[in-house]
């Protein structure tokens, strides 16, 4: 009917209607320093840096930038960075560093850091990562913990986050790890390890934290 039509129009849209996909030079226009704000300080960058610096990141590929769009509005809501760093331990193997995730503020509440979490583990598992690796304000680390994640605290170190433990000669296909779904896959082991530390000295120059959600 007309009025049911009417309705559906005002409501806001289902966490499946969100767009999930990797930062594109156009997103300057959907809002995406203005979300990274909200987050940090960025400075003053405008449309050229901003597009030099893209351009840079792509060539390097290194890294994965997810953002999440709301289409009725057409603005970045969403986003998170994964780094791969390189190393000669593990067989020459990589680690994932996420950073920069945030949510825009009026839209917390709708799973959609879960969403960025769990792209980037997915990008992260694709590339091979034995290990993925993030810094966190305190107060977001019951987020965390509604991602999978579980508590643990070393003697004196930090207090840490992370999946259950992978399994260490669990065979590769292509060269990466198993991903879920398949044959090798099981829910007690992920096929890779995530770690999230705990900032508990929150610098403004260095913050790294997950709204909340």
């Amino acid at each position: 009917s007309t009025l049911a039509r009417n309705q559906a129009l005002c409501l806001p849209p289902s966490s499946m209607d969100w767009h999930v996909r990797t930062l594109a030079a156009t997103d300057y226009d959907r809002g995406f320093l203005e979300l990274l704000g909200q987050l940090t300080v960025v400075g003053d960058v405008d449309r050229e840096a901003f597009e030099k610096q893209y351009l840079d990141m792509e060539k390097e590929g290194n890294r994965r930038v997810v953002v999440v769009v709301d289409p009725q509005r057409d603005q970045v809501v969403a986003t998170g960075t994964a780094l791969i760093e390189k190393k000669f331990i593990r067989g020459c193997g990589c680690v994932a560093h996420v950073e920069d995730v945030v949510v825009d503020h009026k839209e917390r509440g709708k799973q959609l850091g879960k969403r960025v979490i769990e792209d980037l583990l997915q990008y992260a598992r694709k590339k091979g990562c034995y290990k993925v690796i993030l810094d966190c304000a305190e107060t977001n680390a019951t987020f965390y913990e509604k991602c999978g994640f579980r508590k643990k605290r070393s003697a004196d170190g930090p207090l840490l986050l992370k999946t259950k433990r992978p399994l260490e000669n669990a065979p590769c296909l292509n060269g990466t790890i198993p991903l879920a779904g398949s044959k090798r896959w099981s829910q007690e082991s992920t096929g890779i390890t995530v770690i999230v530390t705990v900032n508990h000295n929150d610098l403004p120059s260095r913050k790294r934290s997950t709204h909340s959600m």
